[in-house]
């Protein structure tokens, strides 16, 4: 027998329930319940500083989600896509700091418990990923701000003796100098670089002379140091 379908009913032909009214709701006021309740929600399980930016950042990412789905920028094909998609970037943003769960995904974003532990199996591959990405950008960024950091040291530590030294005793007056151990590191591989062109044969490593936990004291000769503070200043990589 046909079932006939009137307003407010599935196809199957049970009855909705009515959707509550929400004409007699400014949108501020609906800005603002919603918003109360998806801070708790999303701030379950969460720390302090965490929190914090669940409070200070969830309208903006709830608008840019929301307006990257209506313009069409960011669209998945299906629900599922969507929700992986929009997860995806709240873990991004909010929860920068921790892998996601299953329990964490069921308390926040009220799914259920099965779909939460789909998601927690397919997020952290990707996480990893980026993350390890991140890591070795981080990393990088690290060893040049040391670099840069060392090769500041050597200019401070040579730039005072340039003017004592003449073409005369270049090639064998030394100086005493005290780096850190680090800026010392720098100062090797900055003579290896020099070890070819004109005038690579006049190079001389530095002596050590004394060195302590957090400090190396050597001898340099005029002529060296001269080079090494031109790369210096050139910012010969």
């Amino acid at each position: 027998m046909a079932v006939t379908l009137h307003p407010g009913t599935y196809d199957s032909g049970v009855p909705m329930s009515e959707p509550e009214s929400t004409t007699t709701k400014t949108l501020d006021e609906m800005l603002a319940e919603l918003t109360e309740e998806a801070v708790r929600n999303l701030s379950r399980g969460a720390d302090d500083e965490t929190s914090a930016r669940v409070k200070a950042d969830l309208p903006k990412i709830a608008a840019i989600l929301a307006l990257e789905w209506i313009t069409g920028e960011r669209r998945s094909e299906t629900i599922s896509q969507q929700t992986q998609s929009w997860l995806t970037f709240l873990y991004e943003r909010l929860y920068t700091d921790e892998e996601p769960s299953a329990a964490d995904i069921f308390a926040r974003f009220d799914l259920p418990l099965s779909r939460a532990q789909y998601l927690a199996r397919m997020l952290p591959a990707q996480f990893s990923q980026e993350r390890a990405e991140q890591g070795e950008e981080l990393d990088r960024q690290r060893a040049q701000s040391a670099r840069d950091e060392s090769r500041t040291e050597l200019r401070r530590a040579f730039e005072p003796h340039v003017h004592d030294i003449t073409d005369a005793n270049a090639r064998q007056k030394p100086f005493d100098i005290a780096v850190s151990r680090a800026a010392y590191d720098e100062l090797l591989a900055l003579i290896d670089l020099q070890e070819t062109g004109a005038g690579a044969e006049l190079l001389r490593p530095p002596q050590r002379t004394a060195s302590t936990p957090a400090r190396v004291y050597f001898t340099i000769r005029g002529y060296t140091l001269l080079r090494v503070l031109d790369a210096l200043n050139g910012d010969s990589r």
